[in-house]
């Protein structure tokens, strides 16, 4: 006959008992959770709560100097001042443009009123073919097919091409084979500016003239009015005369006025 040992009577004992205390813990758990499903969940989140909110804290950097969150808090208040002071400033320059050309367009206001008369800009280049613009001023307001057209910054740009009763349309000087004198540079060296379109002018100068990049094109005016700046000089050898490139001093794709004299 065989023989359990003693210490193997306890061994058998202990792990009945263990597992008689685990299938009653099992069934109150299950019994628990049957009755009142929400109180296990609860339970472990009010434990876990306060790990999650250390951690939280960690990662948004809570734990961090009272100097350091001191700092950060007057840069964005210089920040805040920097973007209204900006908004500020672009408002109220956007007011003041706004309300100059709402005069303007109300009073047909120019500097001088009997030599010129301001005209909106209705179709640009980018609309009308080869360098031409439409304006809503005509016959009825004082243009004539004679008169000339200067910027709003009094640089000549063209001429009246068709007149009718309450607009006109102009013809660009820089349109393709338009041709108007003019003198280049501080020696006022004579030539023709040619139109190549786009706002560009070219013009051929004798070699050696002593014109240079950056040289102002005036008209043949009393008071030698701005026509363009040399933007290029292009020298053949085998030529007596060099070709100045040059362009007006203003956007003809961004006028929004123009004046015409009488």
């Amino acid at each position: 006959m065989t023989y359990l040992r003693p210490h193997n009577h306890v061994r058998v004992r202990r792990n009945r008992v263990m597992a008689a205390v685990a299938i009653v813990i099992a069934l109150a758990i299950g019994l628990i959770q049957f009755s009142a499903p929400y109180v296990f969940p609860t339970f472990f989140t009010a434990i876990a709560k306060p790990f999650w909110r250390v951690r939280l804290t960690t990662q948004e950097g809570a734990f961090r100097s009272s100097a350091a969150i001191l700092a950060e808090n007057e840069s964005l208040k210089m920040q805040l001042r920097d973007i209204q002071a900006g908004y500020a400033s672009s408002t109220m320059a956007m007011i003041d443009s706004q309300y100059k050309d709402i005069l303007s367009m109300l009073g047909r206001a120019s500097t001088s009123p009997r030599q010129y008369i301001l005209g909106a800009v209705l179709a640009r280049p980018v609309a009308m073919p080869y360098d031409e613009l439409t304006i809503d001023i005509g016959q009825n307001d004082g243009v004539s097919s004679t008169s000339l057209v200067y910027s709003a910054e009094r640089v000549l740009i063209g001429h009246v091409r068709q007149l009718l009763a309450n607009s006109a349309k102009i013809r660009l000087y820089s349109s393709p084979g338009e041709a108007y004198s003019v003198l280049i540079g501080p020696k006022n060296v004579p030539a023709n500016a040619i139109g190549r379109g786009g706002g560009q002018y070219r013009a051929e100068v004798p070699h050696g003239s002593g014109v240079a990049i950056g040289d102002t094109v005036s008209d043949l005016s009393l008071y030698g009015r701005a026509f363009g700046v040399v933007v290029s000089i292009i020298t053949d050898p085998s030529s007596p005369f060099d070709t100045v490139l040059f362009a007006p001093p203003v956007n003809i794709y961004q006028m929004r006025f123009v004046l015409v004299r009488r």
